[in-house]
């Protein structure tokens, strides 16, 4: 029974990365709004100016990643990137696509060049552990997550992914429990971690019987 339960919160929280983002916002955000990967903001980051067709094509493209039309969303955010090689956000939601898609080496690709441009960004750092753990490499998703963390302690999804990456992948229950609480403190009222918290109790007092 604890194991379908593990099996349903993997199946659960796998499903949520699909939820796309812009780059952009900062600060602690309640996990019904951002788990794991935050709502998708029409947010640029440049370090160079796009013009107000460039503008209208990234929106586009966010949209059609919302509408899981993915194929036309790479094409824009492809000839976004060529006329704009240092917008970052082309770059993250470009990953982000490939997430959808389930094709994980071009997600890295797609975040490390990002990190070329941003490589203090905690919100790529993040992704980059999320890409790494579907790929069964728990380890880096581990320093992935940490890094995050060491640039933004008030990131909030970098907690709550490496905690379930304690939980469920690298059965480290006490490790898990310091990051799902520490996630707590950012949503005090999310009944699912309280409940997920009970549960990895339960296991740790079966496991050590």
């Amino acid at each position: 029974m604890k194991f379908i339960q593990r099996l349903i919160k993997s199946v659960f929280w796998l499903l949520l990365i699909t939820v796309c983002v812009a780059c952009g916002s900062k600060g602690p955000s309640k996990p019904k709004q951002e788990t794991p990967v935050a709502k998708p903001q029409p947010n640029i980051e440049i370090k160079k100016s796009i013009d107000d067709k460039g503008k209208r094509e990234y929106h586009f493209a966010l949209q059609k990643i919302k509408e899981s039309k993915l194929d036309e969303a790479e094409d824009s955010l492809q000839k976004l990137m060529e006329l704009y090689p240092d917008v970052l956000g082309i770059y993250i939601n470009l990953g982000i696509v490939q997430i959808k898609k389930s094709q994980w080496p071009q997600a890295e690709n797609y975040f490390s060049q990002a990190l070329k441009i941003a490589p203090n960004n905690a919100k790529v750092m993040n992704y980059l552990g999320i890409v790494f753990r579907q790929q069964g490499r728990f380890k880096e998703a581990e320093t992935a997550y940490q890094s995050a963390i060491n640039l933004d302690e008030s990131y909030s999804q970098a907690y709550l992914n490496l905690g379930i990456l304690y939980d469920l992948y690298l059965a480290d229950f006490q490790a898990a429990r310091q990051h799902y609480e520490k996630f707590s403190l950012f949503s005090p009222e999310d009944q699912k971690i309280k409940d997920w918290l009970a549960d990895l109790d339960q296991r740790q007092k079966a496991a050590q019987k």
